[in-house]
């Protein structure tokens, strides 16, 4: 997607390793990410790259190089596609934690009720997602789409739209 022209891409995490790679039109939302286990809160980091063998991430994902910049070890992160098939593979005992955003966490818990004991640790992370576009993108679109997404944050719509999310 980065390297196509005028490709959009809305809540894309805004991290050191991308920042190059896009065009950054306008922060969204903010977003936190924490551990999912199966029985007990994960509260830091160290504590995880002690506690956790293997951690899902969803493939592509922010979660993967928030992990690696905090000390976890490539061998203890899993990365799979991303569609929530995570939670599934930690209830079937295929890994002792996930790393995710915790909307889509409590998304899970609320719609998967064999998930419903699922402990979600505090937010380790917080980043803001972005609507962004490939790097070759067309300064009259980012220019309109920032106008339209800071109208709509004015106005109170991307805070409810987040909000909807929780």
């Amino acid at each position: 997607m980065s390297s196509g022209k005028d490709l959009l891409i809305a809540g894309l995490a805004r991290i050191p390793e991308r920042e190059t790679r896009f065009t950054w039109i306008y922060p969204i939302a903010s977003m936190g990410r924490a551990f999912v286990t199966l029985d007990r809160s994960i509260e830091s980091f160290a504590r995880a790259a002690v506690e956790l063998q293997h951690i899902l991430v969803g493939l592509g994902t922010a979660e993967y190089e928030i992990l690696r910049a905090n000390g976890i070890a490539d061998s203890q992160i899993r990365q799979v596609r991303f569609d929530a098939q995570e939670a599934g593979m930690m209830l079937a005992g295929r890994a002792d934690g996930w790393f995710n955003t915790i909307p889509q966490a409590k998304w899970f818990i609320r719609t998967h009720p064999e998930a419903k004991n699922l402990v979600i640790g505090p937010p380790l992370a917080v980043t803001d997602q972005y609507m962004a576009c490939s790097k070759l993108c067309s300064p009259e679109l980012v220019a309109a789409l920032a106008g339209a997404l800071a109208s709509m944050k004015a106005d109170g719509t991307l805070d409810r739209i987040s909000a909807s999310y929780e």
